[in-house]
């Protein structure tokens, strides 16, 4: 315990900015960053990273690629023409194709983490960035539950009542952003579309709902040559794959929120 304190206390030296919209997302970096030792400051857009950037000193960035107001590109171009070329800049994104990774490095990030972030990644690869922080010896939570998802998000996150608070964001925001889809299909926004489900794809992988991840990704890249119909039935097929984990999931709330 000693040591591991004292790791935490020379982390707690290395400061990052964190840019990052979706508060699903921001509760499990939070958490994680939290549990690593590391201090940071949350932001929910990159025009809100470019402000703190000219205030405060920042040792390394983590941001999300796909944001209001400026992306994590534009974010990460602006921080290579205006502040540092040398900052470590770090991607959080949900997309793992080489297309992505491919723009990433072109505009000037560093490294890419791909979601849902495990604890062993995030702390992997801060670790090579900042060496002077020593390496975590990271285990994983040792309660064993019974639905796997949930054990995998308690290994993630290292604490059970984060995963739960994680959940219920999860659950709200989820259901505001298939109201915002369906009106995006009534005003034939393609568009829109694309960012909502992109938005939605990136929550959905950090709760390790996959069933609707993989719905999720193919609205997010074929939109735009779908038909409506097409776009719709999807849609719909997002719902109800979205109801039958909050179920599956509520059913081991019920059981194990108390244990």
């Amino acid at each position: 315990m000693g040591s591991e304190m004292c790791i935490r206390d020379r982390r707690n030296t290395i400061q990052l900015l964190v840019a990052e919209d979706h508060l699903t997302n921001q509760i499990l970096i939070t958490q994680q960053l939290d549990y690593l030792g590391y201090t940071y400051t949350l932001v929910d857009n990159g025009q809100a990273a470019i402000e703190a950037l000219q205030n405060t000193h920042y040792d390394g960035v983590l941001t999300d690629c796909h944001m209001p107001l400026i992306d994590g590109y534009q974010l990460t171009r602006h921080i290579r023409e205006n502040n540092s070329a040398t900052l470590p800049i770090i991607a959080m994104t949900a997309n793992a194709l080489d297309e992505e990774k491919k723009a990433c490095f072109n505009s000037g990030m560093n490294d890419v983490l791909t979601k849902p972030l495990t604890l062993n990644a995030l702390n992997d690869c801060l670790s090579q960035w900042f060496p002077n922080a020593m390496a975590l010896n990271y285990t994983p939570a040792q309660k064993t539950h019974k639905n796997v998802i949930l054990q995998t998000l308690c290994n993630m996150m290292n604490d059970k009542d984060a995963v739960y608070k994680m959940l219920d964001s999860y659950y709200f925001s989820t259901e505001q952003d298939l109201i915002d889809i369906h009106a995006a299909l009534r005003n034939e926004d393609r568009q829109a579309i694309a960012s909502i489900s992109h938005r939605m794809l990136g929550a959905a992988k950090t709760v390790l709902a996959n069933e609707m991840a993989d719905l999720l990704t193919q609205l997010n890249q074929h939109s735009a040559s779908m038909t409506l119909t097409e776009i719709n039935t999807i849609i719909d097929q997002v719902k109800a794959s979205f109801a039958l984990y909050q179920n599956t999931m509520n059913k081991s709330d019920s059981t194990e929120r108390t244990s």
